[in-house]
């Protein structure tokens, strides 16, 4: 039934994905973006620029490689070999899933605002969003997996939440990336993430009923 459900689910990611993709390259949403873009601007203010500038090093691909390397390590030391395995390969996928989306669309990102350095890559999906979805919601499947309390998944779940929220936030602010570039970079990760976990979870059921079945 979970397995089904997370067809179900990824499908209907993918379908709001391709739906958005093709608005994006008509040029449907620039009067989103402009508008979305312009409002946070227009809030500036000194310390709120430090803090996006923080967040947004918080949620870059150098601070999500120290993260998973640092669990990676811990995974490992623990003998959780197969949360390991899961890590990195979501991540790995992530990498190349971005890679792919970023030539594919190859969309100009916008003018950035407080002299901020203007990436190389192109804008669309955000890399930030995309890695910081897969990474932190990679983390609350295999706290759930480990079989922590409830409130503890609920707890970390929420609070990773906020943290992704105000990473795509950050961006936005910042000038680097168009409001849907976020939005884009949240679907991908979703789709992504919802694919390792109905993989393992064919996997792992596949695995169980091997090894029940009755040897001739």
């Amino acid at each position: 039934m979970i397995v089904v459900l997370g067809f179900i689910l990824a499908a209907s990611v993918i379908g709001v994905w391709v739906w958005f993709a093709r608005e994006v390259g008509e040029g449907e949403t620039l009067v989103f973006d402009t508008t979305i873009r312009e409002a946070l601007h227009s809030i500036a203010s000194p310390w709120l620029t430090s803090l996006m500038k923080l967040v947004s090093f918080l949620g870059a691909p150098v601070t999500d490689t120290i993260v998973v390397v640092i669990c990676l390590g811990a995974f490992l030391l623990k003998g959780k070999y197969r949360f390991a395995a899961l890590l990195l390969g979501t991540m790995l996928g992530e990498v190349i899933l971005d890679l792919i989306l970023k030539e594919a669309y190859a969309r100009v990102r916008p003018e950035a605002y407080f002299n901020y350095p203007l990436p190389t890559s192109f804008s669309f999906p955000s890399g930030h969003a995309l890695g910081s979805m897969c990474l932190y919601g990679c983390l609350c499947w295999l706290l759930k997996l480990s079989g922590a309390e409830k409130w503890k998944v609920a707890t970390f779940g929420a609070g990773a939440l906020l943290f992704v929220l105000l990473i795509g936030i950050s961006r936005i602010y910042l000038g680097v990336h168009y409001p849907t570039d976020i939005i884009a970079g949240y679907l991908a990760g979703a789709i992504w993430l919802t694919t390792v976990i109905v993989a393992e979870k064919i996997l792992r059921s596949k695995k169980k009923a091997t090894s029940q079945k009755p040897a001739p």
